[in-house]
């Protein structure tokens, strides 16, 4: 006898969707980058001036409710083929045979992102464990230059329960649905959610800012209601790279509360994991500093990225990666630069307590070092390998 699993729809809106995706700037971005990659040509070539991506709140949409805007999500790419609709609604997570087809892709997605459109649907998110996974999204999509649109509704409930998702309904390209893009031209992709947790494009903005390619070369075409949105600039107190390119650092310091310095796929520009939260056991000092602000860029991150897109996997990060003991050493001849921007016996307040927790996370798991313990004289601080 052989036993199958099988999702259950409370799984995929409760834990999938609202528990994988937590920040609803994260959210919106998997959703938004799965239209970027849809109009990619070669998974192994990154073409983000391909991609062009169209986000409106509409009032007074036919897939409305409670009086509420939806949110639509539009990409300009290759629209859903039957294939598609296949891995989409069968699989979570990309299968073996996706996965050897694409060994080399540079920005192959995990196969959960689909999963984040339920997140941003809030009555996904609220009341019982019965009604959230019976609301969800609609899903318009064409693979030709023209003629009629797939209309999906899609719940979690269908996904999980019954005779699944029907993907065959069709509306016309000037169908009220199509509100307000009617009579589009080429194929797309259109996500459309009620109830959305956004009520502005300026919270909108601010929730995915950060989400964005750091480097303006690396930006896509992204409209809200019909503005260009461009990400926030680069810090220019340090502006370093590689002899090669592949490593670049663009650093600064500040007093206020941040998010410190993150690592970014240098091919994508995407932000992918939190100097910080790696910590001194990977990251030399200073680049994990609270006051260290800016980014650093490194080679393979987006693919080796975690499920919940907060850090890189763990097997990524080791001394016999290539990739990983290259960044490390750019690390190393960059933090003399990064040094002179903050004064080690300066650090106090957040970054005091910081250092506090490591020590103290350390003594926990490993025991108090010795007490008779001759220390040596101290020396300068100079660059220390982290592997």
């Amino acid at each position: 006898m052989k036993i199958k699993m099988q999702v259950s729809a409370d799984l995929v809106v409760t834990q999938l969707a609202g528990g994988l995706y937590r920040h609803p700037g994260r959210r919106f971005a998997e959703v938004m980058r799965n239209g970027v990659d849809a109009s990619m040509v070669n998974p192994e070539i990154w073409e983000p001036k391909r991609a062009k991506i169209e986000v409106f709140l509409v009032k007074d949409h036919p897939l409305a409710t409670d009086g509420e805007p939806v949110l639509i999500i539009l990409n300009h790419g290759r629209g859903f083929t039957l294939r598609d609709f296949d891995g989409y609604f069968k699989n979570l997570g990309k299968t073996d045979d996706l996965l050897s087809e694409n060994e080399n892709g540079l920005f192959f997605g995990k196969g959960m992102g689909r999963l984040a459109a339920f997140a941003m649907n809030r009555k996904c998110m609220q009341g019982g464990r019965r009604d959230r996974s019976r609301h969800g999204y609609t899903l318009l999509t064409r693979v030709g230059k023209d003629g009629d649109v797939r209309c999906i509704p899609i719940t979690a409930h269908a996904c999980t329960e019954g005779d699944g998702v029907e993907v065959d309904g069709t509306i016309g390209p000037h169908s009220p649905k199509m509100k307000p893009f009617k009579g589009i031209e080429g194929s797309f992709t259109a996500i459309i959610i009620p109830t959305p947790i956004f009520q502005s494009y300026a919270q909108i903005y601010e929730a995915v800012k950060w989400y964005l390619p750091r480097e303006q070369d690396k930006m896509f075409d992204l409209r809200f209601g019909g503005q260009s949105v461009q990400p926030p600039p680069l810090e220019d107190a340090i502006n370093r790279s590689s002899a090669d390119g592949q490593f670049r650092a663009r650093l600064g310091v500040t007093e206020e509360a941040n998010d410190g310095v993150w690592l970014c796929d240098s091919v994508t520009g995407f932000r992918v994991a939190k100097a910080r939260d790696l910590g001194p056991r990977l990251i030399p000092e200073p680049f994990w500093y609270p006051e260290v602000v800016g980014d650093l860029f490194g080679r393979n991150f987006l693919r080796y990225q975690d499920t919940e897109r907060e850090s890189l996997l763990s097997d990524f990060t080791t001394r016999d990666n290539p990739d990983w003991r290259d960044f490390q050493k750019f690390l190393l001849s960059v933090a003399p630069d990064a040094r002179k921007l903050i004064e080690r016996d300066a650090i106090s307040g957040d970054a005091a307590q910081l250092l506090d927790e490591v020590v103290g996370f350390i003594n926990e798991r490993y025991g108090p070092p010795p007490e008779k313990v001759p220390q040596p004289p101290r020396k300068p601080r100079t660059p220390q390998r982290a592997w």
